[in-house]
């Protein structure tokens, strides 16, 4: 018995059109910029080379652009000339080349003409920067370390990761290092032995001094103070000057790189403050001695232990607190976290109502290259060879979607925007304190799009609003029922949770129970549990942990 069934596979042009609407801004400009370099077919509709009257263009054969002063009329019938020599061009490779020729010096005058009254114009220069980790090693070259030493160094820099700290065992460094310097003899050995053989062919070398007989002399005049000194076969490092490097690589700027956990981190931050500063001495005790009584905030038994007075504590505490506990982050540049919003959402000055645009100012609009599109036109009426004919219709065709998949592109982004804008009407007057429970649903049914294509609209694009800039996600969640029956956005109840241990007494922070009874104060009907996952998902801590001083 034969089965039959239906199936619905996607086109390429259809996963195309998908992809391009799952991009953000920057992958969008970055994926136009490379169709631009690839297809000749496709131009910018700012590229002001050709009359926006009709498809004549006009050129100039100047041998130096912007120089000399030509008439309009002659432009016209030069490029108009230059064009009918074009397609009477039969060989396919010249005609290449002429269209070639032509962008060349379309791009020369473009030069000249932007160029032409800037004086003072100086070449941009590219700014040479150093990494995280670069920094760090040129930082331990500078110190008077032996070769073993440095070794040792690079290679716990080289496994520092991202945030600062070491994760990686020293004995599995220890090992690593140990194989290098097993390389580098090797490699002095056959120096060295080269060098013999080049010294045994010399006549002098009978009458030469042996090593062993200048090292002899050198220890009498004192002037040989390491038996391994002068050698040049590195010796072997151990675990002990593993620890021993470790601590001078966590005095580098910034103090603290290398830890190993945060406890050591913190010391090493500590160590590095003059004695004199208020706070430093008790702190280095309080992490030294009592960390673990101090990190489960056991106040006064660390009072006891360390026979302070509570004023002690509190410096110590405030000292600790002005400490970094991720040195690497600081490597981060400004620029590489800046959110670049897809849509903006501002109030009209006039009417109050909500305008909802597409950021798109450094997106290019794009249009077809006439030129191309002339030869297109050309090859269709010459007997052009089969691959130039498959070679121009597949390149105009992928111009020809692209263009029109990101005008479709525009309209449906809008249209999901629009949709949340107005279920969402009173975020965007009055902030997030009104956010309303949403889910794509709701967007797919007031848009009549597939829950799928919301998803991908909503994933990785950003908002910018009066209240700041938000990923669309965020106007997405779950509902709670209120005391009154309304349904609030779960959003709401984390923001309110927030709030309540904000305000709670440090001495005395407030428990999940408690938090419950404050919510059900202000009408909002929440589990012990909901509050707990909801505290853990802000990543705030229990009340033991949240108590001050």
């Amino acid at each position: 018995m034969t089965k039959v069934a239906l199936s619905q596979t996607l086109t390429p042009q259809q996963i195309q059109y998908l992809k391009l609407l799952q991009m953000p801004l920057q992958q969008l400009e970055q994926k136009i910029s490379t169709e631009l370099e690839e297809n000749p077919f496709l131009d910018t509709a700012d590229y002001d080379t050709y009359s926006s009257a009709g498809d004549d263009f006009n050129l100039s054969f100047a041998e130096n652009p912007g120089e000399t002063e030509t008439d309009p009329a002659e432009i016209e019938s030069s490029g108009q000339d230059y064009q009918h020599q074009i397609a009477e061009i039969k060989d396919p490779f010249e005609y290449y080349r002429r269209i070639w020729e032509e962008d060349e010096i379309i791009s020369r005058k473009q030069k000249a003409d932007y160029f032409e009254d800037e004086e003072d114009w100086e070449p941009f220069q590219i700014k040479a920067t150093t990494t995280f980790h670069q920094e760090l090693i040129d930082q331990l070259r500078m110190l008077n370390l032996s070769k073993e030493d440095s070794l040792l160094g690079e290679q716990i820099l080289g496994n520092v990761e991202d945030d600062g700290y070491l994760r990686c065992e020293l004995s599995e460094i220890v090992a690593d290092t140990n194989a290098l310097i097993a390389e580098i003899n090797i490699e002095n050995q056959k120096d060295d032995m080269l060098s013999n053989e080049k010294h045994s062919n010399n006549p002098a070398a009978a009458f030469a001094i042996t090593e062993d007989a200048k090292n002899r002399v050198e220890k009498v005049l004192g002037n040989h103070t390491n038996e391994q000194e002068g050698s040049k076969l590195l010796k072997p490092v151990t675990l002990e000057d593993a620890e021993r490097v470790l601590k001078i690589v966590q005095n580098l700027d910034p103090p603290g790189v290398a830890s190993r956990n945060l406890q050591e981190c913190l010391i090493a931050q500590t160590n590095a403050f003059p004695y004199e500063v208020a706070g430093r001495n008790d702190a280095l005790r309080i992490l030294t001695d009592g960390y673990e009584l101090f990190s489960k905030k056991h106040f006064s038994s660390l009072l006891k232990q360390l026979e302070m007075t509570e004023e002690q504590l509190r410096s110590a505490i405030d000292f600790i607190k002005k400490l970094n506990p991720k040195p690497g982050y600081s490597d981060s540049p400004a620029e590489f976290n800046t959110v670049i919003p897809d849509f903006i959402v501002e109030k009209d000055p006039d009417t109050e109502e909500l305008l909802v645009t597409l950021n798109e100012s450094t997106v290019p609009t794009l249009r077809i290259n006439k030129v191309y599109e002339q030869m297109r036109k050309d090859a269709k009426l010459k007997k052009e060879n089969k691959e130039t004919k498959e070679w121009i219709k597949n390149k105009y065709d992928n111009a020809k979607f692209l263009i029109q998949a990101l005008s479709q592109r525009r309209a449906t982004m809008l249209k999901v925007m629009t949709a949340i804008v107005g279920r969402q009407k009173d975020f965007f007057y009055y902030g997030p304190s009104t956010l309303k429970p949403l889910i794509y649903k709701d967007i797919s049914e007031d848009t009549h799009l597939d829950i799928a294509t919301v998803c991908r609209i909503v994933n990785n694009k950003f908002v910018q609003t009066q209240f700041g800039t938000f990923e669309l996600k965020y106007f997405f969640s779950e509902s709670l029922p209120s005391e009154n029956g309304v349904e609030v956005s779960t959003k709401v109840i984390k923001q309110v949770i927030k709030e309540i241990i904000t305000n709670e007494p440090k001495d005395k922070p407030y428990s999940d129970e408690r938090i419950v009874e404050e919510l059900k104060k202000l009408g909002y009907i929440v589990a012990r549990r909901t509050v707990a996952k909801y505290r853990e998902q802000m990543k705030i801590p229990v009340a033991r942990l949240r108590k001050e001083l």
